[in-house]
């Protein structure tokens, strides 16, 4: 199925009904978990829904919803496996402690990166909305050139150059942080 509009609701119910199951059954591959795999499912339908106004798919849907899936599983576990370290930590009181070998983190570097983070806040907001929807989908989604040209309606040559450009703003307005 190709030139679905994510605008048109029955469109996506349609995807929803036709693709549920086996995507749920990649998903549960993935994840080995059956109640986890359908809570990816239903966020990538949610998000491909409430990211209507974005983009326009034009590929083939079965390769953007299977590269969705993926995506969101491989999101999921990392979350899983952050949690679970987090939670490590705390039961052994490894928090409060610095690290073996290694000094507190200075005041002034703390104060360094929440500076560095408002700036890269400022970068991204200096591009436009097709460069930021390029760079969601490209670092984000981890689509490949050709998924990203097709979900946003344009050429492989297109999106590249314009992944580019984006980037090219970010690395000016950061320049100062770099060594």
């Amino acid at each position: 199925m190709t030139g679905f509009s994510a605008y048109d609701p029955e469109a996506i119910a349609t995807l929803y009904r036709a693709w549920y199951e086996p995507l749920w059954r990649f998903a549960v591959v993935l994840l080995r978990s059956p109640d986890l795999a359908e809570e990816v499912v239903q966020d990538v339908f949610l998000r491909l829904a409430a990211r209507a106004d974005a983009f326009d798919v034009q590929t083939e849907i079965r390769v953007y919803l299977y590269a969705a899936v993926r995506n969101r599983a491989h999101d999921l576990l990392r979350h899983q496996r952050t949690v679970t370290n987090v939670e490590t930590l705390v039961q052994d009181d490894a928090l409060d402690a610095p690290a073996i070998g290694r000094a507190p983190v200075p005041p002034d570097v703390i104060a360094e990166g929440t500076e560095f983070m408002e700036a890269y806040r400022h970068a991204l907001s200096i591009l436009t909305g097709r460069e930021r929807q390029a760079l969601l989908l490209r670092w984000e989604e981890e689509m490949t050139l050709a998924q990203v040209s097709d979900a946003l309606g344009m050429s492989i040559e297109g999106a590249r150059t314009i992944i580019a450009r984006a980037q090219q703003k970010i690395r000016r307005a950061l320049a100062q942080y770099r060594t």
